[in-house]
């Protein structure tokens, strides 16, 4: 039970701060190729990405809930 309750207090806090944490992970590369609105342009680099922000919004939520 507990960790279903702790699931969705995950997913909510992702869905709050999951953007801004896509933006800072794509940050660097945009500036290095200078397109501001740069996005990975396959799925395969797409989800090196993904594992980049899902790390840090896990670290992040787990900071918070201490």
């Amino acid at each position: 039970m507990k960790a279903l309750e702790d699931d969705a207090k995950f997913e909510e806090f992702s869905a709050l701060h999951g953007q801004e944490v896509w933006d800072e992970v794509l940050a660097p590369v945009r500036e290095a190729r200078g397109n501001l609105h740069w996005r990975p342009a396959g799925w395969m680099e797409g989800m090196g990405y993904q594992a980049q922000v899902s790390k840090i919004l896990r670290v992040r939520f787990e900071q918070m809930t201490r």
